[in-house]
């Protein structure tokens, strides 16, 4: 199937940076509302309204001032008002995001071809589907880690809303899906995204020790959403790219519930970043490794997932121990 993101259009190897600046640009902007989404949607409050402002004086912030990155070091980290300390965990969230995005651009948004006629610059095709797809899945799993990271379950209604938007655009344009991008797209639109929703719920059942302590309430919900955030990769990336996703992320959750036992904070890092730290990972290695795709292909989607699968209900069952004797030591 032919990709109708890539068109005529070239751009040169100047061109490429400038891209690379504005994705830059479009990141540190969207970590600035990811702050205020992490702040207000625990909360239950509105993400429009009031407008930013200073928590310790109640003075709105400054536009000159609310520039992503920059702002915080303009102010030297303090309120122009009150000069009440503002938490550098602002800027960090922004420059996080920015670099994410400008990663993924480099990956996805550029096709190299060859360059026209009496032009001896490199040349490269502008792709512009997957890269905003998968920029929202990144976003969503950055901000429910750090709802978690605070304490926080990401509420449900932000999970759905991506859900939605994954299954509709995916279910229109198939190819934005990794595996379709690589050519063997044999199955379209909704069903696919369906189909890698349901590998990723048999896939959480199977890491459900790893997420689960307790047969309460609330350690029940927390599993729920992890399960729903792992469905939302299925659906956005497609089975083979779950399936590595999936294994990486579970190594990665074992490995902060190990190191939890040394250092606490650790164990603050949750699920959703393990996936967040995986899906880029996975997405730019398929887009720019050399011959990573290929060989990601020799394998068919079933034999991928059953390996996957045993990967990641030993990685659940080890960071369930790593964790629980973690609680052991500290108590």
């Amino acid at each position: 199937m032919p990709d109708m993101f890539a068109h005529d259009t070239y751009v040169t190897s100047a061109g490429r940076w400038a891209f690379m600046l504005l994705a830059f640009a479009l990141g540190g902007t969207l970590g600035s509302f990811m702050n205020v989404v992490v702040y207000r949607l625990p909360r239950r409050m509105s993400l429009s309204l009031p407008n930013s402002h200073c928590p310790a004086c109640g003075k709105p912030i400054r536009w000159h001032d609310n520039v992503p990155i920059f702002g915080w070091f303009w102010l030297r980290g303090h309120c122009r008002d009150c000069r009440a300390p503002i938490s550098p965990r602002y800027p960090l969230v922004e420059a996080l995001v920015a670099a994410v995005s400008t990663a993924l651009a480099w990956a996805e948004l550029f096709v190299p071809i060859p360059p026209p006629a009496g032009d001896m610059q490199p040349a490269f095709a502008l792709n512009l589907g997957p890269y905003p797809f998968h920029l929202l899945l990144l976003c969503t799993l950055i901000t429910a880690a750090l709802m978690e990271y605070d304490g926080h379950r990401p509420p449900p209604r932000m999970l759905s809303l991506a859900l939605a938007v994954g299954l509709a655009v995916g279910g229109m344009w198939p190819e934005l899906r990794l595996h379709a991008a690589l050519g063997a797209a044999h199955l379209t639109g909704v069903l696919d995204g369906l189909l890698g929703g349901l590998a990723a719920l048999i896939l959480a059942l199977l890491a459900w020790p790893a997420w689960v302590a307790r047969a309460d309430r609330a350690q029940i919900a927390s599993g729920v959403t992890a399960a729903v955030v792992l469905v939302l990769v299925g659906v956005y990336l497609g089975l083979r790219e779950l399936a590595v996703v999936a294994t990486i992320a579970m190594l990665l959750f074992f490995l902060s519930r190990l190191f939890g036992r040394v250092w606490p904070w650790c164990a603050r890092f949750g699920w959703a970043g393990c996936l967040a730290v995986a899906t880029l990972g996975t997405i730019v290695a398929l887009r720019t490794a050399v011959g990573l795709e290929a060989r990601l292909l020799e394998y068919d989607a079933a034999t991928t997932l059953v390996a996957a699968g045993f990967v990641v209900a030993v990685s659940a069952v080890a960071a369930r121990f790593a964790g629980s004797a973690g609680r052991q030591t500290a108590s």
